[in-house]
């Protein structure tokens, strides 16, 4: 896998996901986020045995693949980074995530991805869609 995308795009999407991780997970694979790459498109999935969430950002995607990371370093990584974009790639023999920002170069370990749960299907007959920042809005003041 390698991909190069927006740091903050990236930033958002891992504190999303973030809701989905327990901080005592019944199993280590359920603290990781499974980042997917594939179609100009980087998704990142978190879940437990409760809930499940997905983000999805536009990336540059030079070689397809998918991987699980711990989501907590990660995204204290990715928070860090002042970066405008990063490079992101997988060292297979190693078994490493790889996260390159301007002249820094960060390594990760890598989960199996083989352990991580396959991400449940929901087929909604019909959906709506709001803006973060209206939703947000709208919680607040219901509260």
């Amino acid at each position: 896998m390698i991909i190069s995308c927006n740091t903050s795009e990236l930033n958002k999407a891992l504190q999303t996901i973030q809701r989905a991780i327990s901080s005592k997970p019944s199993t280590p694979i359920f603290s990781g986020a499974h980042l997917i790459a594939k179609n100009n498109t980087l998704e990142l999935q978190a879940m437990d045995m409760n809930i499940a969430i997905s983000a999805k950002i536009e990336a540059m995607i030079s070689e397809e693949g998918n991987i699980v990371v711990s989501a907590k370093k990660f995204s204290e990584l990715i928070r860090r980074l002042d970066q405008e974009s990063i490079s992101i790639s997988q060292d297979k023999e190693k078994n490493l995530l790889v996260v390159i920002a301007g002249k820094s170069e960060y390594k990760l370990p890598l989960m199996n991805e083989e352990d991580y749960p396959k991400f449940p299907d929901f087929v909604a007959e019909k959906t709506i869609s709001i803006e973060e920042e209206k939703i947000s809005d709208l919680i607040k003041k219901t509260i």
